[in-house]
């Protein structure tokens, strides 16, 4: 049971890393100014976004359990 509190809780760090690391990505990327760097943007953007969703659907696996009503 605690591993799955663990990785529930690393799992979240993942999600909540990628919503503050996102729009500092969006600054860089509007800054940029060759078509290179709009490349290299959005393949970090995508990735980002991918991590997010990979850190999201394993908070909900990791903390699907039953809510108790106090």
């Amino acid at each position: 049971m605690l591993w799955i509190k663990a990785f529930h809780i690393l799992f979240m760090v993942t999600g909540f890393a990628g919503l503050f690391y996102r729009p500092r990505l969006y600054v860089y990327h509007a800054g940029s100014t060759d078509e290179s760097g709009h490349a290299r943007f959005r393949v970090m953007e995508r990735q980002v976004v991918a991590g997010r969703r990979s850190g999201a659907v394993g908070t909900a696996v990791c903390g699907g359990g039953r809510v108790r009503a106090s």
